[in-house]
């Protein structure tokens, strides 16, 4: 019997702030509120002109942007493992993006030199720029720590202050897990009880892993609409291509079984 459609869609979306229990266990750091975050007065916008402002800076680059015209493509297995090859998102290469990530790098620059005066050891990513995190580790296969290392380097000023950078690693990562979830991509175990002496639980190497952010409202509508794409895909291609495995595997069970009762068959006669 094969799966519905359905059986590989991969969990909604949840709230924008909400963790979700995945394959890599997303935990807060207990020591998160032990110390008071590092503000700094008279330097951020008002919330209302830098919203305002992302909203017209968005609506000015969605028309400009043109997502990579590259084929995903499914070889089915790999060295044993389910291989899918799909071109990487490049968020940061969208203008909306890439300013973004200019705009913070001055920001961080003014959070290092406060960081270098105070005896405060704690610092929170700012809330104004959690749309570079929805961005930066949309459609991610690495792990947690893989990402935050790449997006940390992304998001350092030119000659950062190195005393700091695990301190904007910690920050970082606290904000991925409040942003985006692994989402697994595979069969459901009860797909595979239709097929005789197969497995009860689907082996990690036989599922894909993606990083997806909880809500990508934050950004550009172009850019939100070639996430969609991306997901809708991965979900179609992978279903086809195990509805094409089952296949085969029910036919050559059945094979195996019209073998044996000809032999069966054969050895009686005889």
């Amino acid at each position: 019997m094969l799966q519905r459609r359905d059986e590989l869609r991969p969990p909604p979306l949840r709230s924008f702030f909400h963790s979700m229990s995945t394959e890599e266990t997303l935990t807060l750091d207990p020591s998160f509120n032990t110390s008071q975050p590092i503000v700094l007065p008279q330097q951020m916008p008002s919330p209302i002109p830098a919203l305002q402002q992302q909203q017209q800076q968005q609506q000015q680059f969605s028309a400009e942007y043109k997502p990579p015209q590259q084929p995903i493509t499914l070889n089915f297995l790999k060295d044993g493992r389910l291989f899918y090859k799909e071109p990487k998102l490049l968020a940061e290469n969208h203008r909306f993006v890439h300013q973004r990530i200019a705009a913070f790098r001055d920001q961080r620059q003014q959070i290092e030199a406060t960081l270098a005066t105070s005896a405060s050891n704690h610092i929170e990513f700012p809330a104004d720029y959690n749309d570079l995190i929805v961005a930066l580790s949309q459609d991610s296969d690495e792990t947690l720590s893989q990402m935050t290392q790449r997006i940390n380097d992304l998001l350092s000023p030119y000659n950062r202050n190195e005393q700091f950078v695990e301190l904007f690693s910690d920050a970082i990562e606290r904000s991925i897990k409040a942003c985006a979830n692994r989402t697994k991509y595979g069969l459901l175990p009860r797909v595979l009880t239709h097929l005789e002496g197969g497995p009860t639980v689907i082996p990690n190497h036989l599922c894909l892993y993606r990083w997806e952010a909880n809500v990508v409202t934050c950004l550009p509508e172009d850019l939100q609409n070639y996430i969609h794409q991306r997901r809708d895909a991965r979900v179609q291609v992978l279903l086809n291509s195990f509805q094409c495995c089952i296949q085969k595997a029910t036919k050559k069970e059945g094979g195996r079984k019209t073998d044996a009762r000809r032999r069966k068959a054969k050895t009686r006669g005889g």
